[in-house]
This record gives structure tokens, sequence and C-alpha cells, in this order.
């Protein structure tokens, strides 16, 4: 391979600590493994590979690696010549099996469990499972507080309990100062008071259990943890509370962030004037005036001084606009005040207090901020404590005690450290921008200074994992470029992933908006993209990168469902086109698949569904891997509602859950009709429906006792098998695996009910037994915010669209990216209980709560903290915003929806730091930085009609409700699309007119016949009555999942059956030779030559009254909705079928039946194909008829 020269100087360099700012598709990890393959193989200084550490983000990366110096070592055994150079290759080949190339947390825990007893440790100690130490943090936070409270009473002189005792004594130890102890228990007991959730909830004792003041302690606990020595952290964060106001960090980053505020403010009022005066609007004085106003008040440098020069902030007072001068051009000087105005603001707020009255708030925080970094100290030893007693460990736990095991305090070796440097020569690091202060200091101890470091700090985007960037910028601030230093730096910045439009287009953005004054990067300086993708050939196929403005006046919904369709219509477009993209495998260029295209998203959510509705109304197949967790998935969700109520059978809320569910199907009536049988718990009222002392109907009553038969059967072997076998009974007896095949995503749904049993194997291997700790132990992980991952549906190499999360993209790449949804609004980072904010720079700050009085309001700790966090969130959403844009490597396109039409011309002058940190939204930065190396579309979306016709079929929800009152007050949410609006003008609307709407069964012909039939899942116990409209249902189910390509109807008839998809009488009835016939007919035929059938697909369009009544005002209108049985695309026309099961002597009769029904259907279709013909058919299975109307 060719390498430029900074990739040569990376690979060759001799060992030193070397720091690699490797840009995106700059080649990282081909550098790093080639460097670490020349260094075994070389001549001069080789280095053997098990004297090698290699530390990788991923497991997944770590296996890549070994495979790769495994295939270039044998490829070096089977071309060396030299013998004793092949026997020293061979050899290094077969120690690779035992080199360390790992994860941080597969290195930490050799460390650990090859030094367990150096730190007290058993020798079996192993890493807990998730839900396992989730379980036990809950229990030692319990008793983290049980012993404040304990040593509370003891300080207070009164009488204890032996164990409660023994609980205060664990405080009294950790801290044996008594003053200081005072101090932290009436912090203590302020915080219970002001931070209690819930008064009400107390025991016995009079404690109050639970509250915001716990979870500040477990979040404090938690964030503590990536620091290198976690108590020396929090007493220097409770010291800086004790300290002179001035001497805070809190004082100096007010003053600091103030003076960068007042320079913000500055530049822009420099902009306005100057934009002002280039228009002739007449403001530039107003605005110059203003500017050397904030000019001085950034040469303040007291906190009084800025105070008072933004204690009275106010607007800045335009005069009139100069006559002959653009409205247009006024709006965007106004539009800069508005910035302005937000910036002066949040600084006035900072400096709303005095000096002296901060100093007051600040000396009222101490003994709180001062107990809860004791509270959060006492849980960390409570937590170790209980797991060396489970022997288990957490992978934070277990980093802290490698460290403990190498050094002491991060300086000085212990003899195992000096053991464990002394086993590697060389160690290489890769995602260095990810990592944090524990991790970095473990590595640095460590090393005999020859470390190889290799990263980006513009993709470091994990900060909710403690990532911490600013290692990274330090390393290479204190490195230099000089070849013989003993700290190097070396820069990859050409990117050989994407075309020149691309590079070209991503420069321009980040040229402006990412800067040192900004976010500690200059862009500019050294870390700008060059283009060296050589082996594209075709500049003509370079496309610029587009921002494509949607324009609809909607709500957030609507605006996310126009935004989808114009993806979807472009990548339909693109494909169609056949657009050349270039075959990185073949080195050609081909036409575009749909495997081109990723559609990527802030924060997919509910969005990505509309998406991939959006996409398979234009027949465009997508992969979307949610990363949902496997416990909150509705058909897991389902078998653990049943489980909860299996436990305990008193409990309504899981009683309720398990009954709706697709396992026992009650529906909402039912449950309502269970409801009225009595007062009290619905279980006492569902007692009495299986006594018999209700009036309910046999049928329910039937079916409520065979449901409780079911839950008893289930308690009492719950009592002698595993919790997997007794899940295995309960998917044995419900058919619940087989019904979740018929849903949407069914294989991914069978999957996740899989992966349930081998979660339920995992729990029984653990030190925990049996049904009551399995609840408690997902109810663990779900509290404390962790997961299972769920099941994957689909192949990522499938030639299907890629929707995935900005996060989920990092180290891919695409031909064709959408970035989407870029009008959103980013928050920053999360809300945490009591309003506490925890950051690097500022330690804890709290709100000032006075439960007596009953206020509250934001310390001015807590307003600098919230800003300083704001800032470091603008950064990271900064750096997300380049991993986006760096993933295309020939068309890049961001989409915005806005609801009133906005300009995206270039803004003719640099942008301030701060009105870049408060941008809040992609649209926003990219709205500050645009220029011509982008082409600005503006799209006007459909009108509402148009993008709702055709909503993709809505999933059932398969998750166990989990409230009783949802169950029982539910409503048809589409109910306003089927009735007519409650006004006496429409009321008079006649009922035969909405018949037409109904099949000749009184089978409502729309989305309830779809829901009713997925339902219906589990085989029927007893026979039924065959009628018209049972006759019609199991028909209109096999024609919904008949496949024309050839296979005998019988055998799919067969196979239908055998996966519950048809029940025993439905399978009786359905007459296969009807739908041979059917499929043999020239219109089957078609059908089967199609590219896509489309069928049930459910639409609403909106139409006049007065077709239905012409008496009836024209301006009103009704909502139609129905399901269409099928529908396909040929050429230049659209084919529509219909089934219908009516009885019938002419056929012409039904013809004229259903006329009006499918013209319905007819706008639907023509509301997505204006320009096609509409062919519709009437398949009648009563005599094998096929109409033409």
């Amino acid at each position: 391979m060719q390498w430029t020269d900074d990739q040569r100087n990376a690979i060759y360099a001799p060992p030193a600590e070397i720091i690699v700012s490797a840009a995106a598709g700059s080649g990282k990890t081909q550098v790093l493994t080639t460097r670490i393959i020349e260094r075994i193989k070389s001549d001069e200084n080789p280095v053997s590979v098990d004297r090698l550490l290699i530390v990788t983000f991923t497991k997944a990366a770590a296996a890549e690696m070994r495979e790769r110096i495994g295939k270039a070592l044998a490829a070096a055994v089977k071309s060396e010549t030299d013998d004793k150079k092949r026997r020293r290759l061979s050899r290094q080949l077969t120690l690779l099996s035992g080199a360390s190339i790992c994860t941080i947390d597969a290195f930490c825990f050799n460390i650990v469990r090859q030094n367990y007893y150096r730190v007290n440790l058993p020798a079996d100690v192993r890493i807990g499972d998730t839900g396992e130490t989730a379980l036990l943090q809950i229990d030692a936070l319990e008793k983290t507080t049980d012993a404040f409270y304990s040593a509370l009473a003891a300080y207070r002189g009164e009488e204890l309990s032996e164990s409660a005792a023994a609980d205060g004594d664990i405080i009294k130890e950790m801290f044996p100062d008594e003053a200081e102890r005072g101090i932290i228990l009436e912090g203590f007991e302020m915080l219970e008071r002001c931070y209690s959730s819930d008064k009400s909830d107390s025991d016995f004792s009079g404690k109050k259990k639970g509250g915001d003041y716990t979870k500040m302690i477990s979040e404090l606990y938690k964030k503590a943890q990536s620091a290198a020595f976690p108590d020396k952290w929090l007493g220097e964060i409770a010291d800086a509370y004790s300290r002179d106001y001035a001497e805070t960090p809190f004082y100096s980053l007010t003053v600091r962030e103030c003076r960068a505020m007042a320079e913000s403010l500055a530049q822009m009022a420099e902009n306005a004037a100057d934009f002002s005066e280039s228009c002739g609007l007449g403001y530039e004085t107003a605005f110059r005036e203003a500017c050397e106003s904030f000019r001085a008040a950034a040469e303040k440098t007291d906190y009084d001084s800025l105070r008072a020069c933004f204690s009275a902030y106010s607007s800045v007072k335009l005069p009139r606009r100069k006559s002959g001068s653009a409205a247009e051009d006024a709006d965007v000087v106004k539009a800069i005040r508005a910035k302005m105005d937000k910036i002066g603001e949040r600084c006035a707020e900072l400096l709303e207090l005095s000096y002296d009255e901060c100093a007051a708030v600040q000396k009222k925080l101490y003994p709180m901020i001062k107990a809860l970094c004791a509270a959060a100290k006492a849980l960390g030893r409570i937590y170790s404590d209980k797991m060396t007693e489970r022997k288990i460990l957490d992978f934070p736990a277990c980093e802290h005690l490698a460290l403990e095991i190498i050094t002491a305090d991060g300086k000085t070796l212990t003899e195992a450290g000096a053991v464990i440097r002394d086993s590697f020569d060389e160690i290489y690091i890769d995602e260095m921008q990810d990592s944090n202060d524990l991790q970095d200091t473990l590595f640095s101890a460590i090393s005999s200074g020859a470390m190889f470091m290799v990263g980006d700090v513009k993709q470091s985007i994990y900060g909710f994992r403690s990532a911490d960037p600013s290692i990274f910028t330090e390393k290479c601030d204190s490195s230099s470029e000089d070849k013989d230093a003993e700290k190097r730096k070396i820069f990859l910045s050409r990117n050989f992933r994407s075309r020149r439009n691309v590079i070209s287009a991503v420069n321009s953005v980040f040229d402006i908006i990412m800067r040192t004054d900004v976010c500690g990067i200059d862009y500019i300086k050294e870390h700008r993209l060059d283009f060296g993708a050589d082996f594209m050939q075709g500049a003509e196929n370079e496309r610029k990168a587009e921002i494509d403005v949607v324009h609809c006046a909607g709500n957030a919904a609507e605006l996310c469902r126009a935004e989808a369709e114009f993806t979807a219509a472009e990548i339909e477009k693109t494909v169609a086109e056949k657009r050349l993209v270039w075959d990185k495998d073949e080195g050609v260029l081909r036409p575009a698949r749909y495997c081109d295209f990723a559609i990527l998203m802030r924060a997919p959510g509910s969005a990505a569904e509309v998406y991939e509705q959006a996409l398979s109304s234009h027949g465009i197949p997508s992969y979307y891997e949610d990363g949902g967790s496997l416990y909150t998935s509705g058909e897991v969700g389902a078998v653990l509602e049943l489980l909860k109520l299996i436990d305990n059978s008193e409990c309504d809320v899981p009683l309720a859950s398990a009954m709706r569910s697709p396992m026992f199907m009650f529906g909402e009536n039912e449950l309502l009709a269970i409801r009225l049988c009595g007062g009290g718990s619905f279980k006492s009222a569902l007692d009495k429906v299986c006594g018999g002392e209700t009036d309910v109907s046999s049928a329910l009553r039937d079916k409520c006792v065979s449901f409780m038969q079911s839950v008893g059967r289930w308690r009492r072997a719950a009592g002698f098998v595993s919790v997997e076998e007794l899940i295995r009974r309960i998917y044995d007896e419900t058919n619940i695996a087989a019904a979740a095949l018929a849903f949407p995503d069914g294989e991914k749904r069978r999957a996740n009910l899989d992966l349930l049993l081998e979660r339920a194997a995992e729990f029984e291997s653990t030190n925990l037994r049996g049904l009551f700790n399995f609840v408690n132990y997902v109810t663990g992980i779900q509290q404390s915010g962790g997961s299972a991952a769920e099941a994957k549906s689909m192949s990522e190499k499938m030639d299907v669209v890629r929707i995935t999360s900005i996060h989920k993209s990092k180290g891919l790449e695409f031909p064709v990216v959408y970035l989407v949804g870029c009008e959103k609004a980013y928050h920053g980072a999360d809300n945490m209980p009591g309003g506490m904010i925890i950051s690097r720079s500022t330690g804890v700050s709290i709100n000032v709560t006075d439960p007596d009085l009953r206020f509250r309001f934001r310390s001015p700790m807590q307003r600098i903290a919230a800003l300083t966090e704001k800032t470091s969130a603008a950064a990271e959403e900064m750096r997300l915003l380049y991993v986006a844009l760096t993933r295309a490597r020939e068309e890049l396109h961001a989409v915005c929806a806005v609801k009133k039409p906005e300009s995206f011309s270039p803004l003719g002058y640099a942008p301030a730091s701060y009105e870049i940190l408060f941008a809040d939204s992609y649209q926003k930065l990219l709205k500050l930085s645009v220029n011509n190396r982008w082409n600005v579309r503006y799209i006007e979306a459909g009108t509402a009609e148009e993008s709702e016709a055709f909503e993709e079929k809505q999933e059932i929800s398969f998750t166990a409700d989990e409230r009783v009152s949802r169950l029982l007050d539910y409503s048809y949410p589409y109910s306003a699309a089927v009735t007519l609006p409650n006004k006496a003008s429409v009321s008079q609307l006649k009922e035969e007119a909405f018949n037409l709407l109904y099949e000749a069964d009184g089978t409502l012909h729309s989305l309830n016949r779809a829901d009713h039939t997925r339902l219906k899942l589990k085989k029927l116990k007893t026979k039924r009555e065959i009628t018209g409209a049972f006759f019609g249902t199991a028909h209109h189910k096999m024609l919904e999942h008949l496949l024309f390509d050839g296979t005998p109807v019988k055998a799919q008839l067969e196979e239908l059956h055998s996966r519950g998809i048809l029940s025993d009488e439905e399978y009786d009835i359905t007459d296969a030779g009807k739908i041979e016939k059917f499929v043999s007919s020239p219109l089957g035929r078609r059908m089967g030559a199609a590219k896509k059938l489309n069928r049930e697909s459910p639409f609403v369009i909106s139409i006049p009254a007065a077709e239905i009544e012409p008496s009836l005002p024209e301006n009103e209108t009704i909502c139609v909705q129905g399901v269409i049985d099928c529908w396909f695309e040929e050429n230049d026309r659209v084919v529509l079928v219909d089934y219908k099961t009516d009885a019938y002597e002419n056929p012409s009769e039904i013809a004229e039946k259903y006329k009006k029904q499918l013209s319905y259907y007819e706008r639907a279709l023509q509301s997505k194909f204006n320009n096609k013909l509409i062919e519709k058919y009437l398949y009648l299975l009563h005599k094998d008829d096929i109409i033409s109307i």
C-alpha cells in the first residue's frame, strides 16, 4: 500500500510516547495495525507480540485486531526465506493467542484476578451480571441511608438497637473527627428535609424512605467512578464550599464566562452594525454604542465590576428603519439582536446576586454538599463490601482495584505495579479520545515511555459514558511534532473515504464553528480534512452537498412525516435514475442500491418508525436496529408482567396487563365488565366473576376461570422448577412464541423471547435463585438505567436502507448519507434529581431550598454549572455533527423540516463564540456556517391530506399495559376518522352512506379487521358456528399471506396453519382450490409478476360531507378510513384488488354495491400516484368471478 508521509511517520516512528490525531477516514485502524505488525517483524529492534499491550474500545475490535495480526504474521512466515527469521515469526504466531489484545475492562479484570489477594478478594471473584450488581447497588444505597439515620440518632444521644448502632458505626469509622461528622450529619438531615420527594412515606421509626436525596447520592457516586481516586475527588468538591467564594471555581468560572459572553456580544453588535450600514438600515449607531459598552465589560476582571455592567441589561433600542431599505434586511439585524438578548439575559442571570449574597448561599449549601460527598463515599464502601461478600465485581470497581494494585497515588508504583509495567515493552491504545481520568492514570502508571495512542478528539461523542476529550487535547498540546521529541504528536488529516464535494462541505462548516474559543479545537490549524480518495474516478458524478429545507405548516409529528416522505421520495428517485456510486470492493462505478443509503438521526426514538413507514410506502426496504432494551420490548414485557403476577397475584397492574396481552386476549370491554362486578381491587372483582357471584356471560366467566387456573398452575410450578423452565412452560402453553411471528418484525420478537430464556438461565448461574429474585433482578436493571440488548432481526448486509443513530454510525461509512431531524433542538445534559449538576470543572451544585418557607431557587453555583454543562454539551453536539457529516462517501444531505420558510444565505461574517454555543440544533449550526460549498433546496411539502393519505399499517402494540386506568378507559384512537364531528350540521348524515364502508357480513372494512385477524393467533379450543363473517375472515387472512411464487396453495395453507396464523377451523374452511384458480388467473399472474404486492394498506382521506348528503355545507368534511386488500404497480399504472365473499346471483349487482367503496380506495392511491392510471378489480370468491370496476 502507498502510505502518505504522515502515515509512514506514524508506522515507523521509533518507540516513544506518541499521540496520533487521526481525522475521519484517514486510515487510523490500518495505520495502528500496520505499526504493530511492523514492530513485530522489524529486523533491527523487534518486539515480541506477548510483550505488547493493545487496548481497543470493543471486544469486536480486539478480535479483529488479533485476526489482522495473525494473517499478516502467517503471510510473513510463508514468504520469509531466511530460516532464522521464519522461526522467529512462527514463534510470534504461536504467542499471538496469549497476547494482551483486549478491552480496558478485560485488561483490568486480568490484573485483579492475578492479584486478588493484594486487595482482599476471594480467588473465585467474577464480573457480576448487570441485574445482579444493580440489585446490590439498591441494597447498598438503602444500607447507606440507614447508616446515616442511625449515626444521626447516635449523634443526638438517642438509644439504638444493636443492629442500628452497628450501622451508625460505619459512618463513625469513616469520619472519626467528631466536628466534621457533626457537619456531615446535620447536612444529611438538611438534605433529607429539602429533597424528600414523599414526606408521607415513613416507617414505624419515623425515617423517611426514598426521595430525591437518595437518588442524588447514587448519581454522585456513579459520576465519581470516572475519577482515578473518587474519594479524593469527592473531598475536593466539599472543600471548595468551605473556602472564600473568590477562591472557588464558581467565582473564577463566572468571571471568565461573563467576560467571554461580553466579548461575544461586542462582536455580534459589531457584525450587526456593519450589516446595517451596508444595507442602509440606519441601525449602525445604536449597535456601535452597544459594542463599545460590551467591549468595556469584557475588560473587567472582577465579579462586582461585571455585575455593574450587566445588572441592568436591556436590548439594543433601534431607531426607525431608513426609508428605501429592505424589511428583509431589518429582519436579519433583529434576529442578531434576539440572539444577543438571549446571551445577555444569561449573563445577567449569572450576576443577579451580589458577591456577599453568593458567599451566603455557598455557606448555606456547604453542610449539604459535604453530606452528599460523604454519603457517596459511604455508598462506595458499602457497595464494595457487598460485592466482595457476593464474590462479584462491576467494571468500574474492577478498574479501581486494578489501579490500586498498580499504584497508591497514581505516581509511585507498587511491587505488583512494577511487575506489570515490566511485562510490556510497548502500549497501544485505540480510541484514546474516549478515555477518562481513571483509565489515563492507569495506563500512564504502567507505561515505560513507549505508548502509542490513536484517536480523534473531533469524534469524542461518549460524554454520557464519562469520556473526557480534554485528556486527548491536553496530551496533544503537551506534545511536539519534532521527530526526536520524547512526547510526539502526528496528525493524519488526509481523508481516503469521501469525494471532494463532501470534504469541501464538511470543512466549510467546521472552519466556522469548530474553534478553540468554542470547543477547544482549532479546526483550521490542525484538524482540517485533506482530500485523498484518489481511487474514486469520475468527477462528473460529484454532487454538491445539500441542505434540504422542507416547509410544512404543521405540528411536530407532521413535520417529521413531511421530512420522512421527502427523504423516501429522494431515495426512490436516486435508485430509479440509476445514479452511479463508487463500489470500493469492485473498484468500479455502479448504479446505486438501497444498501448505499443511510439515514442518520440524533436520537431516533419514534421518528425511526415514521421513516420506516415512509420508506415502505415507496416500496423501499429498510433496517433499523433500535438498540432497545430486551426487558422493555413488547413481547418480553408481556411475559415479565405475567411473571410478576405469578409471583404476587394480588397486584392489579400485572394482572390486568397479563389478561390484556396477546397470551390471553381479554378485550377492553371484557376488562370493563369484570371491573364493574365489584369495588375494591380488580383482583377481588375477578374472584367474584370466577366464583359465579356475578351476572357476566358464561363465556367470559369460563375465560376468567381458565386464566386463573393457568396462573395457579404456574405459581405451583415456580416453587420447584427453575425460572428458565417456568418461562419455557409459559411459552409452550400460551403459544406466545408462535404468536410473535405473526406480528410485524415477528422474527425479531421470537428471537427476543428466546433471549429472555437465555437471560433466565444466566440468572440461575448467579448467587440468586427463584422467581421473586428474578423479578427483582430485572426491576433492578431497569431502575439502574441498565439494559440487555434486543435481538437483531436482519442482516446488515442486505439491500436495505439503514436507519441508525449518529452514535451507532461511528466507524461506519455509506455512499449516500441523509442527516435528518436537523431542526430538532438538543437540550444538553440530562436533568438530575434535586436539580443537581455534576461537572468536572465545577464539582457539585444544587439549588437552594427551604421546606419551611416553601421556596426553591437556582443557586449561583448551579447557574454557572448549568452554563458550563450547556457549553460542554454544545461542544459534544458539534462533534456529533462532525461524525454524522463525515460518514458520507459520495453524497451528503442535511434535511430540515420548518414551519416557516427560512433562508440559509451565508452570514457574511464570523459568528461569535457564544452565538455558536447557543445554537441548539444542527439546523442553526448549519445556518451559521453555510456557504457556496452547499446547495440549499427549498421544498414545499404536500398538503395535509397528501402527507397523511398513506400511513403505513400501524403495529399493534405487544406491550403489556402499565396502568389499569389506561386499559379500562381505552378509547379507539381513530374514532374521529370514521364518525361525524360533533356538529349538528354534520350529524344529519344518513346512515346508509356509511354502510358503504362495511362488508355485506357487517364487518367494518377498516383497521379494526386487520387488528382482529392478527390477534386471533391461538388455536381455538372449541368448535364454533361457521358464519359468513368467519368464512370471509379466514379467506382474507389466507389471501393476505398468499405467495404468488408458484408454491402450491395447499402447501402454503398447511404452513400458515402450522405457524398458528390460521386456526383449526380457519384451516378447515379455507378452500385451496378456489384460491388456486385465482392464482392461475390472468390477474393472479400479474400479481405474481409484480415487483412488490402491498397488502392490507390502511389509509385516511378527507371527503366533502356533501358527497354523502348534498344538503350539507360544501366546506364540511368527514374522514374516511379503510384498508386496501392489495395493490401493486405496473409501469404506467397501479392495480387495485379487493376481495369479497358475499353470496350473489348477478356479479353486476356486487360491482354496483362496492363501486363507491372502491372509489375511496382509488382516491387514496391517487394521492400517492397523481399521474398514473388506477385499475380496479373485485375478486368474488363465491363464484370465482373477477370483475373490472
